[in-house]
């Protein structure tokens, strides 16, 4: 079965009016299936197909809106626990480096290799956390840039809908 990202569209339109920076957190997006978007109920279709088609694109239009509001949300969490477990390696070499200088059993000499090589292992993983952090900034500005056109486009379609005297009459908002 094919995870459910679909958002209630209408939500996310009246707090993306209010604010044009943020987005809902995914707890609050409410989700349709891919199934049920791409096999619409029976009742909810028209016999008119001008319509139909046009009810098509506007429930294509919402799922991009809502995957890339997904997709958005999942590269963020993503970038949170990549850089927590890079943070515990880096917590874990530090607890050797601590162990080996409380240990009178290593060398002078052999210590201080060893630690230096902690150290480079410790300032490899902080460019590590540096390059996470720019390679997510630089994924969420394209998905964002996607979605200001996906919303765009979706905006455009109701208009266009409007403009013709069609309704907007799929269940999908919930």
């Amino acid at each position: 079965m094919p995870p459910k990202i679909q958002p209630k569209l209408d939500e996310v339109q009246d707090q993306n009016s209010q604010n044009n920076t943020t987005y809902p957190p995914s707890h609050q997006l409410k989700y349709q299936s891919l199934g049920s978007l791409l096999n619409p109920q029976k009742n909810n279709q028209s016999s008119d197909p001008i319509h139909q088609i046009w009810q098509d694109k506007l429930r294509i239009s919402r799922f991009k809106v809502s995957s890339l509001l997904k997709t958005l949300s999942l590269r963020e969490k993503i970038k949170k626990e990549n850089i927590y477990n890079i943070n515990e390696d880096i917590c874990k070499l530090h607890t050797i480096q601590f162990a080996m200088a409380n240990d009178s059993s290593v060398g002078e000499y052999t210590g201080n290799m060893q630690n230096f090589g902690l150290e480079k292992a410790v300032g490899n993983l902080e460019r590590e956390i540096r390059s996470e952090i720019t390679g997510c900034w630089k994924d969420i500005s394209m998905m964002r840039k996607d979605l200001i056109e996906a919303t765009s486009d979706y905006l455009s379609l109701k208009r266009k809908m409007r403009l013709l005297g069609l309704k907007n009459k799929t269940n999908y908002n919930g």
